[in-house]
């Protein structure tokens, strides 16, 4: 399982939502902690959780910490799997930093027959 402790990068959501897809497309658990931890609002926020559950959708993943202000969160991917997503965060969030979590898994997909085309 690879570690990542946030409180050493960029304080914002973008080691998040990198770990998030590099862990889809390697298939590689990781455990992230400190999570926007020196934010006046520490931890997941709506934008946040919704990138989560959404990629724990895609790929079927086992994830613990995912709700809202947790600080620590375990992704567990599984099979990526094709499928049509409605993304509704249901705040003043940003869709579009919702979308750059998945976009990677995307571009990965064959339109012919929605199979994940591996490295």
């Amino acid at each position: 399982m690879i570690v990542v402790d946030e409180d050493l990068g960029s304080q914002g959501g973008q080691v998040l939502r990198t770990a998030l897809s590099l862990s889809a497309i390697t298939q590689e658990n990781f455990k992230i902690s400190n999570i926007r931890a020196k934010r006046n609002n520490p931890g997941l926020q709506a934008q946040h959780l919704n990138a989560v559950n959404i990629m724990k959708e895609i790929c079927n993943a086992e994830v613990r910490g995912n709700q809202l202000n947790s600080k620590e969160l375990i992704f567990m991917p599984n099979e990526i799997i094709s499928k049509d997503l409605k993304i509704d965060i249901k705040t003043a969030g940003s869709v579009t930093l919702v979308f750059q979590t998945i976009l990677p898994l995307c571009l990965k997909f064959n339109k012919k027959n929605r199979s994940y085309r591996g490295n």
